[in-house]
């Protein structure tokens, strides 16, 4: 004989309902406002991450983006054309005095002057001059070439070449600053004199200037170090690491 199955419902379900919901809230862990019941929701939450501990000794000068440094208009403003029939000396001092402010890159007074007041002009010809910025000096020869008119009052053809090179704080600070960009956000360097003097590497070993910056190194096992790195010249006058 076929019997309806009871049906489930009415009073006796109704009452049964909220015992088998406190049942799942407790199985579940919850509480009926959506906590965690034994959990401390302010101890459970991440605390404060602990920074890097910094190793080695930090350089006194800070470097904190590439500093500013004269442009070619600056430096034509500063240092304008010898004029319009100018002696040789003359023309060959204002140049002298360009490339110097090219080596310092930043604005200073510079002077000029070649040996026995003169230029000498005649086939391959070398003059010593020497510029002086801000007080130190530079030995430079002045080349004539091979095809020059002897005591020609218009000259072409000529080299200078600097015998040391010149250097700021500005400009090693610039050099090292875009080589080591990508490699850290902090920099730093040596107290450096306003302008000095470092003699030319060879072609075996690069001449060390005795000066360091550093970068801070990318934090590793917790720890970030200072890496020191020595400032040299290259035989063509460019600044090496």
């Amino acid at each position: 004989m076929y019997r309806k199955p009871p049906r489930v419902g009415g009073a006796a379900a109704r009452a049964a309902a909220p015992a088998l919901v406190a049942a799942a809230l407790l199985a579940g862990g919850c509480t009926a406002d959506g906590g965690n019941m034994g959990v401390d929701p302010i101890a459970a939450s991440p605390g404060p991450s602990v920074p890097p501990q910094i190793v080695g000794r930090e350089l006194p000068v800070a470097v904190h983006d590439r500093p500013d440094l004269m442009d070619y208009p600056e430096m034509d403003e500063s240092v304008p054309d010898a004029p319009y029939g100018a002696s040789v000396l003359d023309q060959v001092t204002t140049e002298l005095r360009r490339e110097t402010l090219l080596m310092a890159k930043v604005y200073g007074e510079v002077t000029a002057r070649c040996q026995g007041n003169r230029v000498v002009v005649a086939p391959d010809a070398v003059t010593s001059c020497t510029t002086t910025y801000q007080g130190v000096e530079i030995p430079w020869t002045v080349a004539m070439d091979d095809d020059v008119v002897p005591d020609s009052l218009v000259i072409n053809f000529y080299t200078v070449q600097p015998l040391a090179e010149l250097l700021t704080p500005q400009r090693v600070q610039d050099a090292f600053y875009m080589f080591h960009s990508h490699m850290s956000d902090q920099f730093r360097c040596d107290t450096m004199p306003a302008a000095f003097r470092v003699e030319r590497g060879t072609a075996a070993a690069h001449t060390d200037t005795g000066y360091r910056c550093q970068y801070l190194g990318l934090a590793e096992g917790g720890v970030r170090t200072w890496v020191d790195v020595p400032i040299k010249v290259t035989r063509d006058g460019g600044i090496a690491y």
